[in-house]
């Protein structure tokens, strides 16, 4: 299994555990993506940026 199959299947088991979680909001990894990204922003693929918008538009906005 790659790293990309491991991900999705690691999220498919934690997302409804999270969901559920009420010490959730709390947790400091709510705000891991601000620190998550090292590439300078013009850098950054368009057409990805597209995509993780919906999930990721906040953190990643201008």
């Amino acid at each position: 299994m790659g790293s990309a199959d491991k991900a999705r299947s690691m999220i498919k088991k934690v997302a409804p555990r999270l969901h559920s979680d009420t010490t959730a909001s709390a947790c400091a990894c709510r705000s891991a993506i601000q620190h998550a990204l090292t590439t300078a922003p013009e850098a950054w693929d368009s057409a990805m940026m597209k995509r993780l918008d919906a999930v990721f538009g906040r953190e990643l906005g201008d």
